[in-house]
Formats: C-alpha cells, sequence, structure tokens
C-alpha cells in the first residue's frame, strides 16, 4: 500500500461528488517524476511535486513514485474506488488516508506593486535561456525579436472585441512542439496574471472554453492545463508567485517563485513565465 502525500483541495471535492463506486482510469504518458492518468476527457497526474503542486495531481514521494513506475506501462488501467477511497492498479493501492490538502485556486489580489514587478524584470533580464519562440523572456510588450503575426496575436489578446480575442487565441492554442505547446503555456501564465489582477476581458475564459469545445486544437495535457487556468486553478508555485505580486508583500521569495517556475520542463516553465511577463508587463503600463 501507498499513501498519496498531498492533493488539492479543488480536486478532492471533485473526486468526492462522483456518484458511481468505480470509475475506471488508462495510463496516458509516463515520464521521469510521475504519470498520467485518462478517464474520458479528465487528465489526472500521479507523481512528485518536482514541478510544483498541481491543481489535477496525486503527490507521491519520490521513492513511491519509482516504484510504481517500474510496474506500469501506457495502456495500463487504474480502479478508483469511490466507496472506500482508494486507487488501485494490480496489487498496489493508493491510499488518501493521510492525504495534506493544498490550494490551487488563484484568488483575484490587491493592488499589483510596482517594486515587484521591476524586481521580476531584473531577474527576467539575467535568464539567458529561450523560450519555445527561440526568443528570450520578453522585458517589453513590442519585443523587436518577435515576429508580426505573434505580436499581433498577443495584442488581441487584450482586446474587448470577440472576433480578435479568439483569432488571437487560435494563434496561440496548439503552438509548438511537446505535451503542452509553447502557446498554451503562454495562454495559462497570461490567465494566471489576469486571475490576480484583471486585465483581460471578462468573457475571455468563456471565449476559451468555446474554442475547445468546438473542435480538438491541442495536446490533451495542454488542455487540460487551459481548462484549469480557466477555473483560475493553477500549481501552486503560480499561485504563490502571482501572490507575492501583491503590494503587501515583498522580499526574495518572489525570485525563488520565479526560478522554480523556469524549471518546469524543458521550456514549458520559460513559456508560461513569457506568459506571465507580457501580463505583468501589461499591467505596469497602468500606472
Amino acid at each position: 500500500m501507498i499513501y498519496i502525500q498531498k492533493m488539492s483541495k479543488q480536486l478532492k471535492e471533485h473526486v468526492q461528488t462522483k456518484q458511481e463506486p468505480q470509475t475506471t482510469w488508462s495510463v496516458h504518458s509516463i515520464f521521469k517524476n510521475g504519470f498520467n492518468l485518462m478517464n474520458d476527457q479528465q487528465l489526472l497526474f500521479v507523481g512528485t511535486d518536482k514541478n510544483g503542486e498541481l491543481p489535477f495531481a496525486l503527490h507521491l514521494t519520490a521513492r513511491d513514485t519509482s516504484a510504481v513506475l517500474k510496474e506500469i506501462k501506457i495502456g495500463d488501467f487504474f480502479y478508483f474506488d469511490h466507496v472506500n477511497n482508494q486507487l488501485k492498479f494490480n496489487q498496489t493501492t493508493l491510499l488518501f488516508d493521510y492525504c495534506i490538502l493544498y490550494e490551487s485556486i488563484l484568488s483575484e489580489q490587491s493592488k499589483i506593486e510596482l517594486e515587484q514587478i521591476n524586481l521580476v524584470l531584473k531577474e527576467a533580464e539575467s535568464i539567458l535561456d529561450k523560450n519555445g519562440f527561440s526568443q528570450k523572456l520578453p522585458l517589453s510588450l513590442n519585443e523587436s525579436d518577435y515576429d508580426k503575426p505573434f505580436l499581433e496575436s498577443l495584442e488581441g489578446l487584450f482586446s474587448n472585441e470577440e472576433k480578435i480575442i479568439k483569432s488571437s487565441m487560435l494563434y496561440f492554442i496548439g503552438r509548438g512542439m511537446g505535451l503542452t505547446p509553447s502557446g498554451d503555456d503562454l495562454l495559462v501564465g497570461l490567465m494566471s496574471i489576469d486571475s490576480g489582477f484583471p486585465l483581460l476581458d471578462k468573457r475571455f475564459r468563456s471565449f476559451l472554453l468555446d474554442l475547445l469545445e468546438a473542435k480538438s486544437l491541442t495536446t490533451t495535457v495542454a488542455e487540460t492545463y487551459l481548462r484549469y487556468a480557466a477555473q483560475h486553478k493553477y500549481s501552486t508555485s503560480i499561485v504563490s508567485f502571482v501572490g507575492e505580486l501583491n503590494e503587501d508583500y515583498s522580499g526574495s521569495q518572489i525570485k525563488v517563485d520565479f526560478r522554480n517556475i523556469l524549471t518546469n520542463g524543458s521550456t514549458s516553465g520559460l513559456d508560461t513565465m513569457t506568459g506571465m511577463l507580457f501580463g505583468i508587463i501589461k499591467k505596469k503600463g497602468e500606472y
């Protein structure tokens, strides 16, 4: 038996609303630090918290994660026993008995702090690595190294016209390689800043969900992140970082959060931060 260490409070509430006694999940994808389970169109990550505590994850210790990874392959089935609150695979049982809950919802903050913005931009300037768009982290809304279609679509995301917003979303959704293409990560990052400090049209998230419902535009994993972001749910690294932009905070924790986000994936963290920085720069322009 393996004890689940942590899970999102919101995920626990969702799981508890299941009416059927048992649901079946299949192994969708496998990584060094965990694996994804799939049930219909819902994704569940099981593994370590190396990339932060996710809004759709069951987090295990590194040792327990390694033990489970040795036993599974793509397509294997897990069974979620909702009566006894257990997740089972062959002779392995994951228990929720001592599971710690964490907060995934990013609430609206008070006024953003200019000093914190400048601190973040200074950190961004020191990063030499390039994001999935083959560019360094942005320091302004009119980065000369980004091409015209990119910048026009970026500007369109801040529009209040439905047609422009949707066409701009379509430019970014699914753009790039990997399980979470760069364009999707950028949108998640931008929405996280909007969750804390509103800057997008109030219909932005409903427009995004309309597009995702209409047809398949990106990977299952990326779509999962987008759908959670549409509900203001993010990894705890993002929640902490955006909270540190609040005028009530100061100090170096925001630098730690900044670096933690960048470590996610090959360019995923950089792509997410690219979206966050464009949002932060947009808010700075309101001063």
